[in-house]
């Protein structure tokens, strides 16, 4: 049973999660590359322009669309996840069986960043949180930061 969800929107890495537990997700940094997870997007591994259907794991987002830029948000030259999220249907971008234990309580953390250009005129994306099939927080509309890199 999933309660007392609460979203947090941190500029930065999750205050708690230092002193919590061991990390329970596979390759949560990306750091051995596109394995540990799943997703309904297809894995793009040549450095070449994306289509909305596609994803990759990589260090620099400007190497697959004019209309990207971003680098890893921990020591700028590690890898991580990005897509071209398509504009309908229930497409998870990321996925993983995480075995959990009854009666414990668990934190869920993520970093994301909106990657596009500001002179590009793209829908800003939205973001879901969904764990055995129901939304557990509300949809999160991820604006233009700085980039970071």
């Amino acid at each position: 049973m999933i309660d007392d969800v609460s979203l947090v929107d941190e500029a930065g890495q999750c205050p708690l999660c230092s002193s919590l537990g061991g990390e329970l997700v596979a390759n949560g940094d990306f750091s051995a590359g596109n394995i540990g997870f799943s997703s309904d997007y297809i894995y793009q591994s040549a450095d070449s322009t994306m289509t909305p259907t596609e994803y990759v794991i990589n260090t620099e987002a400007g190497k697959y669309t004019l209309a990207w830029e971003g680098k890893d948000h921990t020591t700028g030259n590690g890898n991580y996840f990005f897509c071209s999220g398509l504009t309908s249907g229930p497409n998870a971008a990321w996925s993983e069986t995480i075995t959990i234990s009854p009666n414990t309580n668990y934190v869920f953390s993520a970093w994301m960043n909106n990657i596009l250009w500001s002179g590009y005129n793209y829908a800003d994306p939205v973001l879901e949180l969904v764990i055995n099939d129901s939304l557990i927080a509300r949809p999160v509309i991820l604006l233009k930061t700085p980039m970071n890199g």
